[in-house]
C-alpha cells in the first residue's frame, strides 16, 4: 500500500488551481515557524487563485487537508499583536468568500500549575471556561483608584461546529490515547525530510521548568544558553514526575488562552494571572480574531511564559498544533455549514422584531427634550447672514474639511448675544445646504429637569434623532441587554457596526 509520504512527494510537482471560493477553511499563523508547519500539514498545495480582492497584500498558501480545500495566511515578517492579526483575518475573508472554518494555530507559552501538567511540545486549545469565551484578552480593561484591574472586553466564542468536533476528538482521545495524533506528526515529518532537524522532538531533558523567582541572567545584549546560564540544578528548577504514558506524545489541554499585545515573559505575573483565571496558555494574536474572524485557537507550547526562552521547541510545538488541527478537520463534514461572515452576523447580533425597534424609540424619548429650542424665538433671515458667508461656517459644510473641526460647530458669546438664537437658525439653514445629510441637534436647558441639562439626555435624544432619520440603523442594534428596569428606564447598547 501507497505510504502518504510518497504519494505526497509524486504530488510535489503537480499543481492544480482552484477558484477562490472552492477554499472553506481559514487559518492564521502568526510567525514562520508557525506558517512552514501549516504547510507542511498539508495534503496536497495548489497553485494560489488569481482572483484575489483588491489591495489584498497577505500571502497565502492553499491546498487540501484531508477533504477541505484550504488557505493559510501569516502575519507580515515584524508584525505580531491583536491588530495585525485582524487585519489579516479581514483580508482573508474578502479573499475568500467562502470560508466556512476559522484556525488560529501556533506556537504559545505555557503556564503551568498544580492542577494542570503542561509540557513542552503540550497543545492548549481554547475552550470556554470560568464565563469566558475560550480567549480572554487580560489587557483590555479599566483601573479604577483602589480597585483592582477589571477586564471588560468580551470575546466571541469559536463556532459551535469546532466546539463540537473538539468535544468529539477530545472523547476519542480518552478511549484510544494519542497514537493518531503521533501518527499525523511522525508523517508530516517524513513526507518533509529537510524539517527534521528544526522541527523533530527535542530530548525530553531539555524541558527545564524553572522556579518562578528564578531569572534567566542577561547583560542586556547577550541572552546565554540556559543549559549554559542556568542549568541543571535541582534547587532552581519545579520538581515534576517523569511522564509514563504517551512520552513521545504531546498531550492536549482545554481552557483559557490568555492574548494580549504583550508578550508575556514574567513567571511571578504569569502564575498569578493563572490562579486567578485558570489559565492555561498566553499569546499575543487570538483576542483580535474572535470578533471578526471567529475560530479555534490551537497552541503547542514552546516556552513557560518566563525569562528562560526555549527556541529548541519551537519547530516541534507548530507541528503538534498542525497535527492537532488537521486531526480537527478530519472530523468536521464537507455539508455546508454556513459561511464564517454568516456566522459573525448571528454572533454578533439577531435582528430585532419591530416590536422591540418600537419599545426602543418609546424609552429613548422623554417630554422635554425640545422645550429650549422651541423656546426660542426664531431669528429674521438677515441676522445670521454673516454666519452664513463666515469660513468657519463654510467649512463645516465642506465635508472634506471634516478632519479640522470634527463635525462641531461652535459659537461663543457673552450672555444674552443671542447665541441660542443663531444656533436655532444655523441647523435649519445647514439643512437646506446639504439636503442629502443629517443633521441632528439638542439644547440644553440649564433650567429644565435632570434630562434636559444632562449629557445622557443629550445621547438618549441624539440617538433618538439618529434611529428616526436612518430606520436601516435599527436593524443593526443588538438588543440582547434591552432589559426593562421601570416604566421608562431601560438598559441597552448597540453593536459595533
Amino acid at each position: 500500500m501507497e505510504s502518504a509520504s510518497s504519494r505526497k512527494r509524486k504530488q510535489a510537482d503537480i499543481r492544480i488551481q482552484k477558484r477562490s471560493d472552492e477554499y472553506t477553511v481559514g487559518w492564521i499563523c502568526a510567525i514562520c515557524t508557525e506558517y512552514t508547519a501549516a504547510q507542511a500539514a498539508l495534503d496536497e498545495e495548489h497553485e494560489r487563485p488569481d482572483d484575489m480582492a483588491p489591495g489584498d497584500h497577505n500571502d497565502y498558501t492553499v491546498g487540501r487537508m484531508g477533504k477541505h480545500n484550504v488557505v493559510i495566511s501569516v502575519l507580515p515578517d515584524g508584525e505580531y499583536g491583536t491588530d495585525s492579526a485582524a487585519l489579516v483575518a479581514s483580508n482573508m475573508l474578502h479573499s475568500f468568500a467562502n470560508i466556512k472554518v476559522g484556525l488560529m494555530v501556533g506556537v504559545g507559552g505555557g503556564a503551568p500549575s498544580e492542577k494542570r501538567d503542561i509540557r513542552l511540545g503540550d497543545i492548549v486549545v481554547s475552550a470556554s471556561r470560568e464565563g469566558h469565551s475560550g480567549i480572554l484578552q487580560y489587557d483590555f480593561g479599566k483601573m479604577v483608584q483602589g480597585e483592582p484591574f477589571q477586564l471588560t472586553r468580551v470575546l466571541n466564542q469559536s463556532p459551535r461546529i469546532l466546539r463540537a468536533a473538539v468535544n468529539g476528538l477530545e472523547s476519542q482521545y480518552q478511549r484510544k490515547g494519542y497514537d493518531q495524533l503521533r501518527r499525523i506528526i511522525d508523517d508530516i515529518l517524513q513526507s518533509n525530510p529537510k524539517l527534521q532537524r528544526k522541527f523533530g522532538r527535542p530530548d525530553v531533558t531539555s524541558d527545564r521548568l524553572y522556579r518562578s523567582e528564578i531569572i534567566h541572567p542577561t547583560d542586556g545584549i547577550n541572552t546565554p544558553d540556559c543549559s549554559v546560564s542556568c542549568g541543571d540544578d535541582p534547587s532552581k528548577l519545579t520538581t515534576r514526575p517523569r511522564r509514563v504514558a504517551d512520552e513521545s506524545s504531546p498531550v492536549v489541554h482545554y481552557g483559557l488562552i490568555a492574548s494580549a499585545n504583550t508578550l508575556m515573559k514574567d513567571a511571578v505575573l504569569r502564575d498569578k494571572l493563572a490562579l486567578e483565571k485558570n489559565i492555561l496558555c498566553f499569546e499575543m494574536e487570538a483576542a483580535g480574531l474572535m470578533n471578526q474572524f471567529p475560530c479555534l485557537v490551537v497552541r503547542g507550547i514552546c516556552d513557560y511564559s518566563d525569562s528562560h526562552k526555549n527556541k529548541q521547541w519551537q519547530g516541534y510545538a507548530a507541528i503538534a498544533a498542525a497535527a492537532y488541527a488537521k486531526d480537527i478537520l478530519h472530523r468536521i463534514p464537507l455539508k455546508d455549514i454556513g459561511t464564517l461572515q454568516r456566522v459573525i452576523r448571528e454572533e454578533k447580533a439577531q435582528i430585532p422584531s419591530d416590536e422591540q425597534k418600537q419599545e426602543l424609540l418609546k424609552s429613548l424619548k422623554f417630554d422635554q427634550h425640545k422645550d429650549r429650542h422651541d423656546n426660542i424665538k426664531a431669528a429674521h433671515p438677515d441676522t445670521c447672514k454673516w454666519l452664513q458667508e463666515s469660513v468657519e461656517y463654510l467649512d463645516w459644510l465642506n465635508p472634506d474639511k471634516i478632519r479640522d473641526h470634527h463635525g462641531f460647530l461652535w459659537i461663543k458669546g457673552k450672555p444674552g448675544a443671542g447665541k441660542s438664537t443663531i444656533m436655532k437658525s444655523a441647523p435649519l439653514t445647514a439643512r437646506k445646504d446639504m439636503r442629502k445629510r443629517i443633521i441632528i441637534s439638542f439644547f440644553f436647558n440649564a433650567r429644565g429637569d435632570s434630562l434636559e441639562k444632562s449629557t445622557i439626555g443629550m445621547y438618549r435624544s441624539l440617538l433618538l434623532q439618529l434611529l428616526q432619520h436612518i430606520p436601516a440603523l435599527q436593524d443593526k442594534l443588538d438588543l440582547s441587554d434591552f432589559i426593562k428596569n421601570h416604566d421608562t428606564d431601560y438598559r441597552w447598547h448597540i453593536a459595533s457596526h
